[in-house]
């Protein structure tokens, strides 16, 4: 058994690899009915991709307090975009559905229930 989420594996990719894809969300979470009630607006999201891609170009310039500052942002870009991705991979949706929601999609086998027999799982 299986099934396709959303998925988030951008995140352990470099910080101009999240601020692309952060974009490409943002542009599919607009008027995406499947979003209306999702825990992070796509304001939200570009905000927190604008201020890591601010913070980047800074700590490019070296300093400690611009390198934390950078790691900071790159935090909250991640947390939001684990909120989203979260939310979606809880909605029922059909594949047809996640495809417009910006991310990249994944196949995840089900865990099977623990004391159920084989031939009922």
């Amino acid at each position: 058994m299986s099934n396709i989420k959303v998925s988030i594996e951008f995140l352990d990719g470099p910080d101009s690899g999240i601020i692309k894809k952060s974009a490409r969300i943002v542009k599919s979470m607009t008027n995406n009915p499947i979003f209306k009630s999702g825990p992070v607006s796509p304001q939200g999201i570009q905000a927190a991709a604008d201020h890591l891609d601010a913070m980047c170009r800074k700590a490019k310039k070296g300093g400690k307090r611009n390198i934390e500052n950078r790691a900071e942002a790159r935090g909250d870009a991640d947390d939001y975009i684990r909120q989203t991705a979260d939310f979606i991979n809880h909605c029922s949706l059909q594949k047809e559905e996640l495809e417009t929601t910006g991310f990249d999609l994944i196949e995840v086998a089900r865990k099977k229930p623990k004391g159920v027999p084989q031939a009922f799982a």
